[in-house]
């Protein structure tokens, strides 16, 4: 076996132990990023930090929510694109203009504020 072929064999394992290692850390941690709780009643209203949801086009506060995966770079190189964060956006029911937040939306009871 040629040096080259040594190397070649010992960056590659070096890679797949980091790589798991990666992986083993992300899935510990979940893949949702910190923020600000982001709370929705069933009529489509939301609220963050205590303070209603409006959209900043035209000033509607109904929204549809999505979670969508924020897609990094070396995990779609990869393929473990699931192991990405999400976040939520959330699309006003007037305009269609869509606005993003870090946190998925938690369901609130009436009387709870929103």
């Amino acid at each position: 076996m040629s040096n080259l072929q040594i190397f070649a064999t010992a960056a590659a394992a070096v890679a797949l132990i980091s790589l798991f290692g990666y992986l083993i850390g992300r899935s510990a941690r979940g893949n949702t990023i910190p923020g600000p709780q982001l709370a929705a009643d069933e009529d489509g209203r939301y609220e963050v930090i205590g303070k209603q949801v409006t959209c900043s086009h035209c000033g509607h506060d109904r929204f549809k929510m999505r979670e969508t995966l924020l897609n990094t770079w070396f995990l779609s190189l990869v393929s473990f694109e699931w192991l990405d964060p999400t976040a939520s956006a959330i699309i006003c029911q007037n305009c269609g203009k869509l606005t993003w937040f870090s946190q998925k939306a938690t369901e609130k009871r009436r009387g709870d504020g929103v």
